[in-house]
């Protein structure tokens, strides 16, 4: 028996054993090609601003704890737990937002839903850390002054 094709592994198998096939849908239908490559490519170009480096480098890691946290908060139905995760994981990626203000190169504008959850969540969780572990960040912060 072939199992259903789930493009987005253990995620797309948990969201759709909770009857959840709408949002692997909408994502796989909206996510830009390549997003992976596209966003390390482009990521010098749209963080050269010192501060809003300081700020990615913390906000970054909080978002990425804030959404460990909402997940356990969630799974274990400590609705308190999510709710606090819910509001740091908003207001980190919210900081962020301050942070790309401060860039002479403005953000790209998202296309649609999907193209802004699966480009929001490739930076938090792929792309910004491996702009930091390839040296690009020391690169970048030192570039900026």
């Amino acid at each position: 028996m072939a199992l259903p094709y789930r493009p987005f592994g253990q995620i797309g198998a948990f969201l759709g054993a909770c009857g959840g096939e709408v949002l692997p849908q909408v994502l796989s239908s909206s996510m830009r090609p390549h997003l992976l490559r596209w966003q390390h490519e482009g990521y010098p170009q749209f963080h050269r601003d010192r501060t809003n480096l300081l700020i990615h480098i913390v906000a970054v890691p909080g978002f990425v704890l804030c959404l460990a946290a909402l997940i356990h908060g969630t799974c274990a139905l400590h609705w308190a737990q999510a709710a606090a995760a819910l509001v740091g994981l908003l207001f980190s990626f919210a900081l962020q937002g301050v942070g790309h203000k401060r860039e002479p190169t403005p953000s790209i504008p998202f296309a649609n839903a999907g193209d802004a959850i699966t480009r929001i969540f490739a930076e938090q969780l792929i792309t910004f850390p491996r702009f930091v572990l390839s040296g690009g960040f020391m690169n970048a912060l030192k570039s900026a002054g």
